[in-house]
């Protein structure tokens, strides 16, 4: 039932998002800086899961060496 409520609230929601029609495309340049904002975001989410893993894996090891 829940999994129902939830679909049927999404489709709700892009139903009426789609409706709506952006009045103003944006420029080259603006496409370029929001691209490059996206991909300054994505990098450095990727980062910061790369170190947590990173000492997430160096903690293991040293367990691993205490056996």
């Amino acid at each position: 039932m829940k999994k129902l409520l939830l679909i049927t609230g999404l489709a709700l929601a892009l139903a009426s998002c789609g409706g709506k029609s952006d009045s103003k495309a944006m420029t080259p340049e603006e496409e370029n800086q929001f691209a490059t904002e996206e991909v300054k975001a994505i990098d450095s989410s990727v980062t910061s899961v790369v170190d947590s893993v990173d000492a997430k894996e160096a903690k293991v090891n040293e367990l691993l060496k205490g056996i």
